[in-house]
């Protein structure tokens, strides 16, 4: 029984892994455009944030992070629809992963591997957890006694995430993308 999670756990990391060097490779093909991206964002982050304010990131967090996991809760009716799903969600989170990562090293070099992490701390800590979870109560599709309290308790700790987002990571990107 557990050796079938660790194989799951090992098919995960290999499809996760591979897209993020294909998202790599996307960003090596396409270097020179993404530069003169950089240089944009660099210049424009602090009039950006201003002019958006907290409630406007707020809100585009929200939508940015809300709508796959509504999807995922949506397609988990159909058992064949929602596996197909959190494939290509791991893939495009690798992808994704992948072209950042890529992205801030060749811009910064060293730097660019900590503002990698720092983009992503620590609310894809409580997101990736909160995932995880999803993907397990979607997997075993047994009755929960407390569902009303697990979906509040999900729903809560996606709203803390966001907030971390908005109030923690942004600041602390713009600290480290414009000094």
């Amino acid at each position: 029984m557990r050796e079938g999670f660790f194989v799951k756990i090992k098919k995960v990391l290999y499809g996760v892994g591979l897209s993020f060097l294909a998202g790599a490779m996307f960003y090596l093909f396409f270097r020179q455009s993404f530069r003169d991206v950089y240089n944009e964002i660099g210049s424009s982050m602090t009039k950006w944030q201003q002019e958006k304010g907290i409630m406007a990131e707020l809100y585009h967090s929200l939508w940015n992070h809300g709508k796959f996991f509504v999807i995922l809760w949506i397609l988990s009716v159909n058992r064949t629809a929602v596996r197909w799903y959190i494939r290509l969600f791991l893939v495009f989170t690798g992808i994704r992963n992948g072209f950042l990562f890529l992205f801030f090293v060749m811009n910064r070099g060293w730097m660019g591997v900590l503002c990698y992490l720092a983009s992503l701390f620590p609310h894809c800590i409580l997101f990736s957890l909160i995932y995880l979870y999803s993907f397990g109560l979607i997997e075993k599709k047994r009755q929960q006694k407390h569902k009303m309290l697990l979906f509040i308790i999900l729903l809560f700790a996606f709203i803390a995430a966001c907030l971390l987002e908005v109030y923690f990571n942004l600041p602390m990107m713009q600290k480290l993308l414009c000094d």
